[in-house]
């Protein structure tokens, strides 16, 4: 299964039901974007091997990210909301947390690249992403930083990301009560219009209808009933002069 991608911006904020990520039994790799002092890192939570690993262009020291990779962990309910843990060095230059009911976890540094600006650390960051998805390789990507090219071939490399996982992308939009009720009141409000009009629109027929019918039993009262000119006894004194045509419609 491919892996899958979350955003952890604010790791020390308390794990609330909102903020729980209910990934696929089945996955192995969730990949998270980091963010904290005005810098972006990368993190790779190997499920099956119980293994963090931090993709920081800058190298900061493993501890900066702690509280990310602990809020991760909670978030995806990979270990308990209220867990304590520990955190020790393993011996070759990693960390091991160990926690109090959950099982250990490696915390390690990734090989990434040297970032050697104060400014690329986004594009670094979504590179990173790319490569875990393999979309572009590490090659391509150091020929890009190194001719100063790295943020257009990343945002070119992403689009052909977002084609690629298109059929997967789920968009959800949240819609304001507001909204709401005003989608229903035009629905309503249609609707009220909708059944005025056939009202009027079946009052005019009525209407028609009754016109015509008082004019045919006119027509039918006059004496004689046939073409030419005859008189409406009772009804009016002068003459109604009845064509051919005339008489051919009212008697059909």
């Amino acid at each position: 299964m491919v892996p899958q991608v979350m955003h952890l911006t604010y790791p020390r904020d308390p794990i609330t039901e909102d903020k729980i990520i209910n990934f696929p039994k089945d996955v192995e790799t969730i990949v998270a974007v980091l963010h904290d002092g005005g810098h972006y890192a990368v993190m790779e939570l190997d499920i099956l091997k119980n293994r963090c690993v931090i993709y920081d262009g800058l190298y900061f020291r493993l501890g900066k990210w702690s509280d990310h990779a602990v809020s991760g962990l909670r978030r995806t309910k990979l270990i308990g909301p209220e867990e304590t843990y520990t955190l020790d060095n393993d011996g070759m230059g990693g960390l091991i947390f160990t926690f109090e009911c959950s099982r250990q976890w490696s915390f390690t540094r990734g090989e990434f690249i040297k970032q050697l600006d104060g400014y690329n650390c986004g594009p670094l960051a979504c590179s990173k992403v790319l490569e875990i998805f393999g979309i572009l390789s590490r090659r391509d990507l150091e020929r890009a930083y190194r001719l100063n090219s790295v943020r257009k071939f990343v945002v070119d490399m992403w689009k052909v990301f977002v084609r690629k996982c298109n059929d997967d992308l789920l968009v959800h939009k949240q819609v304001k009560k507001s909204q709401v009720e005003t989608a229903a009141s035009t629905i309503c409000l249609s609707f009220v219009m909708s059944r005025t009009q056939s009202r009027i629109r079946l009052r005019c027929v009525i209407a028609l209808k009754t016109i015509l019918t008082w004019t045919l039993l006119l027509y039918l009262a006059a004496v004689p009933c046939g073409i030419g000119t005859v008189y409406c006894p009772g009804v009016n004194t002068s003459p109604i002069v009845l064509t051919a045509e005339m008489s051919s419609t009212l008697y059909k």
